[in-house]
């Protein structure tokens, strides 16, 4: 009867030890550290200008936009993470995930319940021989703990934390594409507000060029061929002006729609 027992007991203290399942082993790096095999060379960005240096699996600053030094575009990209509903989802679902995970870390400690009921009825007849009533109270608790002897909880537990590593990469991903995707647009806001701003510059010019090039002519200075080429050369230049407008506008639009209905900074400049 002893070695029965002892046997019982060696089995008991071995359950606790197992586990359902294989356990989870992480897949080996891949042995590249670069996209190209090759050396990156980055062209020099002028006398006095920092080298830019690429670092093979460097994570981006939280706030890597701000190299830019620009106050606007540091208020719009602010704009965007705080009113974008992609990026909340993506917070909210990481918060959920992570209560989860609290929840089924917390069914490996006991678990504690307390019970009270309150009724009032009949107590029995009294000395005066009259039915009393009577508050009956009852108060107590549960104590309950869950033996995860096959080691299914533990599973769960694996489970929703990587879940939770899962979900914290979306937000990161959609933090990254969020502020790339708004900082391109500004960049192209500012890039097209400036174009723009240099060929009306230039068509100023060229109107003023051709009033002269006109007086000349009446003077009898210039030939009537220098007063066509002036005309040729402003209407070429008020050409670029359509296609300009157009991606300032879409730019525009674009930029707008990444806050979700914010409207774009007009002090963007590059």
């Amino acid at each position: 009867m002893s070695d029965v027992r002892a046997i019982a007991l060696a089995v008991l203290t071995l359950l606790p030890g197992c586990a359902v399942g294989p356990n989870f082993a992480r897949p080996a790096p891949p042995t590249v550290d670069r996209y190209d095999q090759n050396a990156v060379e980055l062209p020099d960005a002028g006398t006095g200008q920092p080298v830019q240096v690429l670092t093979a699996g460097s994570a981006p600053a939280d706030a890597w936009w701000r190299a830019f030094a620009s106050s606007p575009l540091d208020e719009i990209v602010s704009s965007a993470l705080g009113a974008n509903p992609t990026l909340q989802a993506a917070r909210s679902t990481l918060d959920a995930a992570t209560e989860t995970l609290n929840a089924a870390r917390g069914a490996l400690w006991p678990q504690l319940d307390a019970v009270g009921t309150a009724s009032r009825g009949n107590g029995g007849i009294n000395r005066s021989g009259l039915i009393s009533v009577r508050n009956l109270y009852n108060l107590g608790g549960a104590l309950t703990y869950n033996v995860d002897l096959f080691g299914g909880t533990r599973r769960r537990i694996e489970q929703q934390a990587a879940l939770v590593d899962f979900q914290r990469g979306v937000v990161g991903a959609t933090y990254l594409t969020l502020t790339g995707n708004v900082v391109t647009a500004a960049v192209d806001v500012a890039s097209a507000t400036e174009e723009l701003a240099a060929v009306e510059e230039i068509i100023a010019v060229d109107e003023h060029n051709l009033e002269l090039v006109q007086i000349s002519a009446q003077a009898g200075k210039s030939a009537g061929t220098d007063v066509l080429a002036a005309e040729g050369q402003l209407a070429n230049d008020r050409t670029l002006v359509p296609p300009l407008r157009q991606q300032l506008a879409a730019a525009r639009h674009a930029l707008a729609i990444r806050p979700s209905g914010g409207r774009p900074n007009s002090r963007l400049r590059r």
